[in-house]
């Protein structure tokens, strides 16, 4: 009899090729391009997808809407959308779906203010993001590492921190407040919550 694989590996495929296929979206310039966008996909579509493909697939119909621009646009564009996708996309550049542990993005504070991409959220950004979904003790590690960041002097983008890690303490609150407060479990519902909104920024150019 063959085994039956795992749940998380039966996904995990399909969701890397669709992560994939988005980040291309993102920075593939628009001028010139050979290939078509996906035709976008309805709330309704959208609301019966099962909770383990949601996020991907709402975050992929954001990026696809960014992706009708060139790459030089994507960080202006993200941050002039309205509040909801805009919190949904700020979470999707720091976390992933599967939460913290070994297949999760975070790898420190210090390695995310390093990031030179102009859509990388900045550490308010992503408190805001954390609060609106309800992850309160999320935001206050964030919080605490934007606090950290103030007082040395590092921004977004500029050069890591040498030495100790300064961000440690708040690394390892995030990485608990994460696991006990069931983030991904709270960014899932407020997807569903908002999914009219977010599935209808594709629709509006």
């Amino acid at each position: 009899m063959t085994e039956r694989s795992p749940a998380w590996r039966r996904w995990l495929l399909p969701a890397f090729a669709v992560v994939v296929a988005a980040g291309v979206a993102v920075h593939w310039p628009r001028a010139g391009r050979a290939y078509d966008l996906p035709a976008a996909q309805t709330a309704e579509a959208l609301a019966a997808l099962p909770d383990d493909r949601l996020v991907y697939a709402v975050v992929s119909e954001l990026r696809w809407h960014l992706s009708d621009r060139g790459p030089d646009q994507v960080g202006a564009r993200w941050r002039a959308l309205a509040p909801a996708p805009r919190h949904v996309l700020a979470l999707s550049w720091f976390i992933d779906d599967n939460g913290p542990g070994p297949s999760s993005q975070f790898t420190g504070f210090a390695n995310h203010l390093a990031a030179t991409a102009v859509h990388a959220p900045t550490l308010a950004e992503l408190t805001e993001a954390y609060r609106a979904i309800g992850a309160s003790r999320c935001a206050e590690a964030v919080e605490m590492a934007r606090k950290a960041a103030d007082a040395g002097g590092w921004t977004q983008g500029g050069a890591r921190p040498e030495g100790p890690d300064p961000f440690a303490a708040a690394n390892r609150e995030l990485v608990a407040a994460e696991r006990a407060g069931g983030v991904v479990g709270l960014l899932r519902a407020y997807v569903r919550a908002h999914l009219d909104e977010l599935a209808a920024v594709r629709g509006r150019g």
